[in-house]
């Protein structure tokens, strides 16, 4: 008897213990001052009160939801961290912890601690979510909304509760507000949903999502405007590359794919082949098809995104892919957790995943800290010639160090600057020279931050003589640092 209690403590205990202990180690990879453009520009963004941030987000190409989340959070930790950016960095790592706590509570009420088990192991080791949880983004709030509203879905579909559909309908809400690409997988599910419904002539059903589609409609009508404007703006001019197959193969990649580890990718894949096997072989079950489509959200976004960028001009990237992964990665967990009898199976699933997240954190440590050694190390230079002027021939370069340094003056050759930059950037000196001829005029110091060598052939030909101050990092730009000599 005493043996039997020991074996069922041992397994409360490592319920509970691993998935918090890894979300602890996760934890510890955002205490760096390392960012890059875009965490330039989330951190740039707060810093303006509520109502040019928002209006700025309706220049830019995402709806305004996180930045508003990012600037009262930011506001509420900073007294206790003190440090901006890392502050910054728990508020993206929060929608994890929040998942790990409806794991515990409203999942495992649903469908057993075996499946809240694998469904915290795989949010904690799929790499594409963590890479994403510690960026200064939205991914991860946009993928907590869209997971939510998957769940209360499948609630109201079993127990058809008014209070779930309100759920439903209300992260529904959040998730469009937070990324246009949280908005598809919402919209790919609730057209299931709509047409199942009429399928089964289930008329109180059909009432009901398209009561909390008109609900969502109108929640979001005072953005459509604003949306409406961006779409025609993308259209003109966006930075995304052409969609070709290599592209639109590496989305599918993107899903499964571990760095450096190719037998793990495949076991992934292999992971969910299983449970599509699974869910059919229990297709009879009454959930097996909202189960099912949870698997294939991932491929409606991919659908959308791409049929959109044929139809406008690209506007589709792998990390828009971020918050529909938690449905696919719950979907998985639910076919595995429920379906699979035997307990030498799970037990295996279990370690697997887990090796595939160790492997992951263990990199993922690794390359943060090493970004943090080097940036603490180049801004410790820089701060020495803070006093000068900058000169960049990259403009995302510029903008990072622009906003490490506020109050230097930094200018980028041959390198446009946009009004949504000069607007989200004001509390810097940011400005562009189109002739190197212009510097002439600077009085003060010049130092000039290479990623590409061609300014330094073209400040030679001028007849301006330079030497290095030497080879330096911030996140994953490497540029090299040079000083104009007199």
């Amino acid at each position: 008897m005493k043996q039997k209690q020991i074996i069922k403590y041992i397994e409360k205990m490592i319920y509970y213990i691993i998935p918090i202990c890894l979300y602890f180690l996760y934890i510890q990879t955002i205490f760096t001052n390392s960012i890059w453009l875009d965490e330039a520009f989330s951190m740039s963004m707060i810093q303006q009160n509520f109502g040019e941030m928002i209006y700025n987000t309706a220049i830019d190409v995402h709806p305004p939801l996180y930045y508003i989340i990012l600037k009262i959070l930011v506001g509420i930790f900073e007294i206790c961290l003190g440090n901006t950016i890392w502050t910054a960095k728990i508020v993206s790592i929060i929608p994890i912890g929040i998942l790990l706590i409806i794991g515990y509570t409203i999942l495992e009420k649903m469908y057993g601690k075996k499946t809240v088990f694998l469904f915290q192991l795989f949010i904690l080791s799929v790499p594409q979510i963590m890479n994403y949880a510690i960026e200064i983004r939205m991914y991860t709030w946009g993928l907590l909304f869209v997971t939510l509203f998957y769940l209360y879905c499948i609630k109201w579909k079993m127990e058809n509760k008014k209070i779930d559909r309100g759920f439903m309908t209300l992260f529904a809400i959040l998730a469009a507000y937070t990324h246009y690409f949280a908005l598809v997988p919402v919209a790919c599910i609730y057209l299931y949903l709509l047409i199942e419904t009429i399928i089964h002539n289930n008329k109180e059903q059909t009432k009901a999502i398209i009561n909390s589609i008109l609900i969502c409609c109108i929640a979001y009508l005072g953005w459509i405007i604003v949306w409406l404007n961006q779409v025609i703006a993308v259209k003109d001019s966006y930075w995304i590359g052409e969609i070709t197959w290599e592209s639109f193969l590496s989305y599918f990649k993107f899903l499964f794919f571990v760095d450096g580890k190719p037998v793990l990718t495949w076991i992934l894949i292999g992971i969910l082949l299983l449970a599509i096997l699974t869910l059919w072989t229990n297709r009879k079950e009454k959930d097996s098809k909202i189960i099912f489509l949870g698997l294939t959200i991932p491929i409606g976004t991919i659908m959308i995104g791409v049929i959109a960028s044929k139809l406008l001009r690209p506007i589709f990237i792998e990390r828009y892919l971020v918050p529909s992964l938690g449905v696919l990665w719950m979907s998985v967990a639910i076919s595995l957790g429920k379906y699979c009898k035997r307990k030498t199976t799970f037990v295996f699933l279990s370690i697997i995943i887990l090796i595939i997240g160790s492997t992951n954190l263990y990199k993922l440590v690794n390359i943060e800290q090493q970004y943090s050694k080097k940036t603490n190390e180049t801004l410790s230079f820089i701060d020495k010639i803070s006093n000068s002027v900058f000169l960049f021939d990259n403009n995302q370069l510029q903008r990072v160090v622009a906003y490490y340094y506020h109050k230097t003056q930094t200018y980028v050759y041959n390198k446009d600057i946009t009004d949504l930059t000069k607007k989200v950037y004001r509390q810097t000196k940011m400005d562009k020279i189109e002739n190197l001829e212009e510097i002439k005029n600077i009085e003060q110091e010049i130092y000039v931050f290479v990623i590409e060598d061609e300014i330094l052939d073209e400040l030679a030909s001028l007849g301006y003589m330079y030497e290095i101050y030497g080879n330096y990092n911030i996140e994953h730009y490497v540029f090299s640092i040079y000083k104009i000599k007199n």
